[in-house]
């Protein structure tokens, strides 16, 4: 396991590397959906939902037409914006438009003949897919403009059983493979060669990997394929396995399995879906935290499969909601004002009616006013819009004021969600993450001379000190006397008389 604990030593590394790089990398919005494959025993759509902060986590947002039946494997070309879902018994995939869940058609992938698990690898412009229950993983490059594949390689992986799941780290190009055993099989992306495994309690079909923290999750989708019912986590940083009975937890039934699996890497949130792809189980997404607590949970929504969360910023967004805090990336001072511009058109051939705009103030600003009718309770600011009519476009303004106490290089983080009142116009949220600058400027408003009145005989120098001058970040203060006035003669010469003093 040395190998293995230096690999993710590795990636916590360029992750710490990662996470002051967003410090700087902010002024930004975000917006992003998980979008799901609804039902394996039917026609499914795939269905988009909205990703909010705690509480909700998660908001359905619309489906797309129905794909084929018997949909299976989900994965997302970010760059393209474009949905791959594959089938059982299928060599094609359907292709589904990810911002407007309109199905884009159908993609040949050559030789293979019974498609499963399906990652992208962005950096290469490669995908990965695999047949069902077979040991070969198939190589292609992915044509967005085209839409087409083209077979690379076919390869066959040492060492594995049969292929179920596999899911991709690509901060060290390492590809992870269920293939119905205790052990989780990892390979090098640049020549397939075996870089290690890891050994779980319950034989892996599904897998997801959080590159950040160094955690691998498992599950297994069917009592007859050795499912216990594990949702599976294994921590590469200490070599150790936690588990938890998905069947036992709140809402849980005997028959639940684990079926698909992804992390946000964004938050490093688990979304898992649940249910038995022969009869039974909850059928709904559970949503953990890296410790496998629960945080939320769907009602039944068919026979889930396969989930998919981008790693980028993408969301089903019909009203094209956006955010911009008008500083084009440069931190904000303590005590100064962010003013967010929030930005809307309607794409749709019709009206939607009943528009509102939410906007959820953070711990670290203070409310100062906005535009557009908009009115302010709390932390939350709310816009009226009402009718956008079709190809029209608006826009509102917030304006809040930083806290004097947020510490420096914090990450303010201000979500705002539109919605309409006809089906699929929503909700959408959206993010925009301002950081508070690191070295805060002097604090100079109670700035004044520790005299502020010189009585006669003034024919000596005095000493003046400035007072009242503080520094946010604890540092020393340099000030510099550029000019003295006075409503009475001065001279610079120390007991000076006549005409000058």
């Amino acid at each position: 396991m040395k190998n293995e604990r230096n690999l993710w030593k590795s990636i916590i590394v360029i992750a710490a590397i990662l996470t002051v790089l967003a410090i700087v990398m902010v002024g930004t919005a975000s917006a992003k959906s998980l979008y799901v494959n609804r039902d394996l025993n039917a026609n499914s759509p795939i269905r988009a939902y909205d990703i909010q902060p705690a509480p909700n986590y998660l908001v359905y947002q619309n489906d797309s037409m129905p794909t084929r039946y018997g949909g299976a494997g989900l994965a997302i070309d970010t760059d393209s914006e474009i949905l791959f879902v594959t089938f059982e018994g299928s060599g094609k995939l359907d292709i589904v438009d990810a911002k407007t869940l309109g199905i884009l058609g159908q993609v040949t992938a050559p030789n293979a003949t019974n498609l499963a698990g399906i990652v992208v690898d962005q950096d290469k412009q490669k995908v990965y897919t695999i047949d069902r229950s077979t040991t070969t993983l198939y190589v292609y490059s992915w044509d967005a403009t085209n839409k087409t594949l083209s077979l690379d390689s076919t390869q066959t992986l040492t060492g594995v059983y049969q292929l179920y799941g596999i899911a991709l780290d690509e901060v060290n190009d390492k590809l992870y493979a269920g293939d119905l055993t205790m052990t989780v099989k990892i390979f090098n992306t640049a020549d397939w060669s075996s870089a290690g495994s890891i050994s779980v309690s319950q034989d892996a079909m599904g897998v997801a990997v959080d590159a950040t923290n160094g955690f691998v999750y498992t599950g297994n989708a069917h009592p007859s394929y050795g499912s216990l019912g594990l949702l599976s986590k294994y921590d590469m940083n200490t070599n150790t396995e936690t588990n938890v009975s998905i069947r036992t937890l709140s809402g849980g039934v005997s028959t639940d399995n684990v079926v698909g699996l992804a992390v946000d890497p964004a938050t490093s949130l688990l979304y898992i879906t649940t249910g038995n792809q022969g009869s039974g189980g909850s059928d709904r997404i559970m949503v953990f935290d890296s410790n496998l607590n629960v945080l939320n949970t769907t009602g039944d929504i068919g026979n889930p499969t396969g989930i998919v969360v981008p790693g980028k910023d993408i969301s089903y967004n019909p009203l094209n909601l956006s955010k911009d805090d008008g500083l084009g990336g440069a931190c904000v001072n303590l005590g100064d004002n962010i003013t967010y511009t929030i930005s809307y058109t309607n794409a749709n051939t019709y009206n939607v009616t009943g528009v509102t705009i939410t906007d959820t103030l953070p711990p670290e600003v203070t409310f100062v006013s906005c535009t557009g009718g908009g009115s302010h309770s709390g932390n939350t600011v709310t816009w009226n819009i009402g009718t956008i009519t079709a190809g029209a476009s608006g826009s509102v303004t917030l304006t809040v004021q930083v806290n004097l106490g947020t510490p420096p290089g914090t990450n303010i983080i201000n979500y705002a969600t539109i919605n309409g009142a006809e089906p699929g116009t929503g909700p959408t949220t959206v993010s925009e993450t301002t950081v508070t600058c690191l070295n805060q400027p002097p604090d100079i408003s109670d700035a004044h001379p520790s005299i502020d009145c010189i009585w006669p005989p003034n024919h000596k120098f005095v000493d003046i000190t400035i007072e009242g001058v503080t520094d946010p970040d604890g540092d020393s203060v340099t000030i510099i006397i550029i000019g003295i006035t006075s409503d009475e003669p001065t001279s610079l010469t120390d007991g000076a008389g006549g005409a000058e003093h």
